[in-house]
Protein backbone atom coordinates (compact mmCIF):
# COMPACT_ATOMS: atom_id res chain seq x y z
CA UNK A 1 0.00 0.00 0.00
CA UNK A 2 2.86 2.33 0.78
CA UNK A 3 4.33 1.91 -2.72
CA UNK A 4 0.95 2.76 -4.23
CA UNK A 5 0.95 6.04 -2.32
CA UNK A 6 -1.95 5.03 -0.10
CA UNK A 7 -0.10 5.59 3.15
CA UNK A 8 -1.35 3.59 6.08
CA UNK A 9 -4.41 2.21 4.27
CA UNK A 10 -4.91 -1.49 4.95
CA UNK A 11 -6.42 -4.08 2.59
CA UNK A 12 -9.33 -4.34 5.01
CA UNK A 13 -9.93 -0.59 4.64
CA UNK A 14 -10.17 -0.99 0.85
CA UNK A 15 -12.57 -3.90 1.26
CA UNK A 16 -14.74 -1.88 3.63
CA UNK A 17 -14.72 1.09 1.24
CA UNK A 18 -15.73 -1.10 -1.70
CA UNK A 19 -18.63 -2.62 0.22
CA UNK A 20 -19.75 0.79 1.46
CA UNK A 21 -19.64 2.19 -2.07
CA UNK A 22 -21.66 -0.66 -3.53
CA UNK A 23 -24.39 -0.27 -0.92
CA UNK A 24 -24.42 3.53 -1.27
CA UNK A 25 -24.80 3.06 -5.03
CA UNK A 26 -27.96 1.07 -4.43
CA UNK A 27 -26.68 -2.41 -5.20
CA UNK A 28 -28.84 -4.99 -3.46
CA UNK A 29 -27.45 -5.91 -0.03
CA UNK A 30 -27.91 -9.63 -0.81
CA UNK A 31 -25.59 -9.34 -3.82
CA UNK A 32 -23.02 -7.32 -1.88
CA UNK A 33 -23.13 -9.90 0.91
CA UNK A 34 -22.31 -12.66 -1.55
CA UNK A 35 -19.51 -10.65 -3.19
CA UNK A 36 -18.00 -9.98 0.23
CA UNK A 37 -18.12 -13.67 1.07
CA UNK A 38 -20.19 -13.12 4.18
CA UNK A 39 -21.77 -16.25 5.61
CA UNK A 40 -25.17 -14.59 5.62
CA UNK A 41 -26.92 -11.31 4.98
CA UNK A 42 -27.05 -10.54 8.70
CA UNK A 43 -23.27 -10.00 8.71
CA UNK A 44 -23.51 -7.41 5.95
CA UNK A 45 -26.59 -5.83 7.48
CA UNK A 46 -25.14 -5.48 10.97
CA UNK A 47 -21.90 -3.97 9.67
CA UNK A 48 -23.19 -1.69 6.91
CA UNK A 49 -26.88 -1.05 7.66
CA UNK A 50 -26.19 2.64 8.26
CA UNK A 51 -25.50 2.91 4.50
CA UNK A 52 -28.87 1.61 3.31
CA UNK A 53 -31.38 4.13 2.01
CA UNK A 54 -33.64 5.24 4.84
CA UNK A 55 -36.45 6.84 2.84
CA UNK A 56 -39.41 4.49 3.02
CA UNK A 57 -42.02 6.99 1.84
CA UNK A 58 -42.84 4.98 -1.30
CA UNK A 59 -43.43 1.82 0.72
CA UNK A 60 -45.53 3.74 3.24
CA UNK A 61 -47.66 5.16 0.41
CA UNK A 62 -48.13 1.69 -1.09
CA UNK A 63 -49.27 0.31 2.25
CA UNK A 64 -51.54 3.30 2.80
CA UNK A 65 -53.19 2.68 -0.57
CA UNK A 66 -53.66 -0.99 0.28
CA UNK A 67 -55.28 -0.21 3.62
CA UNK A 68 -57.48 2.46 2.03
CA UNK A 69 -58.64 -0.06 -0.56
CA UNK A 70 -57.32 1.96 -3.48
CA UNK A 71 -54.31 -0.22 -4.27
CA UNK A 72 -54.40 -1.86 -7.71
CA UNK A 73 -55.13 -5.59 -7.71
CA UNK A 74 -51.87 -7.49 -7.78
CA UNK A 75 -51.16 -11.10 -6.91
CA UNK A 76 -50.16 -9.99 -3.41
CA UNK A 77 -53.29 -7.88 -2.78
CA UNK A 78 -55.77 -10.31 -4.33
CA UNK A 79 -54.87 -13.31 -2.18
CA UNK A 80 -57.62 -14.77 -0.05
CA UNK A 81 -56.92 -16.19 3.40
CA UNK A 82 -56.84 -19.98 3.53
CA UNK A 83 -59.80 -21.66 5.18
CA UNK A 84 -60.39 -25.18 6.38
CA UNK A 85 -62.18 -25.92 3.10
CA UNK A 86 -59.22 -24.62 1.06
Amino acid sequence: MERAGLGAVRWHDLRHSACSGWLAAGIEPYKVSRWMGHANLATTDSTYSHLYPADYSDEAAQYGALVAGSAPATPATSLRPLTAQG
